[in-house]
C-alpha cells in the first residue's frame, strides 16, 4: 500500500510458520491474539501513524508480525508459551539516543528542534500531547506484553511488541 500524500510505502509482512508445523486448528490461528480489540486497535494505530508521520516523503513504513514459541520450567515441569511479535519498522528521522529512555513517559516530547520536517518547506514540527506511547505501553503491560524501541537517528526506528497469545487470568 502507498500513502499518497507522501508517498510512503506500507507493507505488513507475515512471518510463515516453520514447515514442521501441520496442526490444521494451530496454523488457522497463527497469529490470533486475546485481549482487548480496542486498546490494541488503538496501539497499533497509534505506533503506524506515528511511523507514517516521522517517515519523509517517499520512504516506508513495514509492519511484521511474527509468532515466538518458548519452552519456560516451572517445578520441574516444562511447557510451552506463545507470543505475538509486532514490529513497526520505519525509515524515519530516527529518535535521538538521549531521548529513548524517557519515551514512554506521559507528557514527553522529543525536542521539537530534532524532529521532521513535513516534506514542504515548514519548519520542523512536533504534535501531538505526549500521551501516545505512555499509552501504548500501558496497554501493552495491561496485555501483559514488552514494548521496546530501537533507533538510529537519521535512518530508523523500529517498535517491537510482544505479547502473549493468551492472558494469563
Amino acid at each position: 500500500m502507498l500513502v499518497p500524500e507522501k508517498k510512503i510505502a506500507l507493507s505488513l509482512d507475515l512471518v510463515d510458520p516453520p514447515a514442521s508445523e501441520t496442526s490444521p486448528e494451530l496454523l488457522e490461528n497463527w497469529f490470533t491474539l486475546v485481549g482487548n480489540w480496542d486498546q490494541l486497535v488503538r496501539l497499533f494505530t497509534n505506533l503506524i501513524a506515528n511511523a507514517l508521520h516521522y517517515t519523509p516523503a517517499g520512504g516506508r513504513v513495514k509492519v511484521e508480525l511474527a509468532r515466538i514459541e518458548g519452552i519456560n520450567r516451572v517445578s520441574g515441569l516444562r511447557y510451552t508459551t506463545a507470543q505475538l511479535q509486532v514490529k513497526v519498522i520505519d525509515t524515519g528521522v530516527g529518535i535521538p539516543a538521549e531521548a529513548l529512555p524517557r519515551l514512554f513517559d506521559r507528557f514527553y516530547r522529543v525536542d521539537p528542534a530534532r524532529t521532521h520536517t513535513t516534506g514542504n518547506t515548514d519548519t520542523a514540527s512536533a504534535t501531538g500531547s505526549g500521551l501516545g506511547l505512555a499509552i501504548a505501553q500501558a496497554i501493552v503491560e495491561h496485555h501483559q506484553g514488552h514494548i521496546q524501541v530501537e533507533s538510529t537517528l537519521g535512518k530508523s526506528t523500529t517498535f517491537t511488541v510482544t505479547l502473549p497469545i493468551t492472558l494469563e487470568s
